[in-house]
């Protein structure tokens, strides 16, 4: 696999923010400022007002509660691992990989390879990031971490 380019997009807040610097758990929050183009103080109120987060307490039922339009952009659901991990009112989109005689699910790398172009916020296990045309908006790089539900950004 070639080489990644990373911007550490929660590094970046924490430097230039006093709330983002006083905050924990707050992945999902730093991935919508990112892939939004927001000031992290208008994510951090978004998501604490449409996911009931609470501060430094993490987010928690991202998926059911993503909306179709929020923060001057709109948000399409991709797919996702299992037809649990879905918005509400929407139809089931798997998202696997098909290179393999038994499909696999998409990894963030396997991803990052097939939607190369656009903005995309993931879902994890235990994490929520951010791609931008190619480039991974995170502090880690784990490109093996399964994904389990994708949103396009326009």
């Amino acid at each position: 696999m070639k080489e990644v380019p990373v911007r550490n997009s929660m590094g970046e807040f924490r430097r230039s923010n006093e709330l983002a610097n006083s905050e924990t758990s707050d992945c999902v929050v730093v991935a919508f400022a990112a892939a939004c183009e927001v000031p992290y103080e208008k994510a951090h109120q978004f998501v604490a007002t449409q996911f009931n987060r609470e501060k430094g307490k993490g987010t928690f039922g991202l998926v059911p509660k993503f909306p179709k339009r929020a923060l001057g952009k709109e948000f399409t659901y991709v797919g996702s691992k299992d037809a649990y991990n879905r918005p509400l009112n929407e139809d089931y989109r798997p998202l696997f990989q098909t290179r393999y005689a038994v499909p696999r699910p998409h990894t963030v790398g396997s991803f990052l390879e097939k939607f190369n172009e656009g903005t995309y916020i993931l879902q994890v296990r235990g994490h929520a990031l951010a791609i931008k045309d190619g480039v991974l908006l995170d502090h880690s790089i784990k490109l093996r971490r399964v994904i389990k539900a994708a949103f396009k950004v326009s």
